[in-house]
């Protein structure tokens, strides 16, 4: 998991706690990962899974609900 403070200055859409365990499909293989924070931009997640910066990835049972 990477320093999340290292990507503050770039940020533009304000980030929500979310701790949440969800369902990730990272190049059609379904893991469990969990949602760390959320934005109207992304979302950061622990993964224990190694990925690249253009692999897809779907969420999938979301169950917070945020206004952003």
């Amino acid at each position: 998991m990477s320093e999340q403070s290292d990507f503050s200055e770039k940020r533009q859409h304000k980030r929500l706690k979310a701790p949440n365990s969800v369902t990730a499909k990272i190049n059609d293989e379904e893991i469990e990962v969990t949602l760390l924070d959320l934005s109207a931009g992304g979302a950061a997640l622990d993964l224990a899974k190694d990925v690249k910066p253009d692999d897809p990835i779907v969420l999938y049972n979301l169950s917070c609900s945020y206004s952003l």
